[in-house]
């Protein structure tokens, strides 16, 4: 499946990638070096989701599910 991360403000696309779940997109990401500051991340499920590192600042993440979600360094400022 073919997931979207895109901006809550202005629903620019950050990054797109076809996997399993929302979580794997998110690590593509990651590992990819997008910037996800800004991403609307609301209601997602990133459970076990490896987000070390990332720059979230200012992500809207309201009901996201990131149980077991490693998030060790990642940028959360804004």
């Amino acid at each position: 499946m073919i997931h979207q991360l895109r901006r809550w403000d202005n629903d620019k696309l950050i990054f797109e990638a076809e996997a399993k779940t929302f979580g794997k997109m998110i690590e593509m990401a990651v590992k990819a070096g997008a910037n996800m500051a800004g991403a609307n991340m609301a209601g997602a499920s990133m459970a076990g989701a490896n987000m070390a590192g990332a720059n979230m600042a200012g992500a809207s993440m309201a009901g996201a599910y990131m149980a077991r979600a490693n998030m060790a360094g990642a940028s959360m400022a804004g």
